[in-house]
């Protein structure tokens, strides 16, 4: 059987089977992870898949599965032990200044800026309201790169913003067309495979040495800035899940 959105699966939930297919997303709730555990385990087809519809929007849930695409030293805080333990590491490798980034949080309003250690620790060791949070190093000059990917269509601009270090345009920031060159292609197609995301939304972070690594990844995002309009995209986006449901 094919069960198309959430409405529907929830009316025939108990008398789903090993092999059906849920088309559609689960909406963010507290239950969304247990949902989607619970689908995987009866043995459901999710489409978008499992995977990607859990790391969608989790900025925590990137960091922890996904760092080894990420800027290195980049760690998922749950708790005041994890928090010791990655400033702990930050001494080591000499890293004074942190960004945070609040989970579930879009547009760049939950990207706090750190000036030393000892300032985020003081806030963030002390107030559960702040947990989970991603915790990385602060990079000074970086170039912010959007990727909107539906295979074949690939589209990428840079963000800029010279009076925020925040590149959102929400912002003021600007954008301009970007290029991707043959390793940042092979690049988002790694991050794409490990995550299960049959399109996308990558935010990239190139650094002066041309490194690139992943900022975050999204189902959907905000297409301000790109070429294709809202309505082209959804239409390639559908056309990517019909596909899938005929392999």
């Amino acid at each position: 059987m094919i069960y198309n959105g959430f409405q529907e699966l929830m009316a025939a939930y108990e008398n789903l089977e090993a092999g059906d297919r849920f088309v559609g997303r689960i909406p963010s709730s507290p239950l969304k992870t247990a949902i989607l555990l619970d689908l995987t385990a009866k043995g459901i087809i999710c489409l978008p898949d499992a995977t990607a519809q859990m790391l969608s929007g989790s900025k925590v849930a990137q960091a922890m599965f996904l760092a080894k695409w990420m800027l290195p030293h980049t760690r998922a805080i749950l708790g005041r032990r994890d928090l010791v333990r990655a400033l702990n590491a930050y001494e080591q490798a000499a890293i004074t200044r942190v960004v945070t980034k609040e989970d579930r949080s879009h547009c760049g309003h939950g990207l706090r800026f750190w000036p030393n250690l000892e300032a985020a620790f003081n806030v963030l060791g002390f107030d559960k309201r702040q947990e989970p949070f991603v915790l990385q190093p602060f990079l000074d000059e970086f170039i912010d790169i959007r990727v909107i990917w539906v295979d074949p269509y690939v589209e990428a601009y840079q963000r800029s913003n010279p009076g925020n270090f925040r590149k959102n345009l929400s912002h003021g920031g600007s954008s301009s067309p970007y290029k991707l060159n043959n390793t940042q292609m092979a690049f988002c197609r790694q991050v794409l495979e490990a995550s299960k995301f049959p399109y996308a939304h990558l935010d990239l972070i190139i650094d002066p040495n041309g490194d690139c690594y992943l900022s975050e990844i999204a189902l959907n995002g905000g297409i301000k800035g790109a070429r294709i309009d809202r309505g082209s995209l959804d239409r390639m986006k559908r056309q990517k899940i019909e596909q899938l449901q005929k392999s």
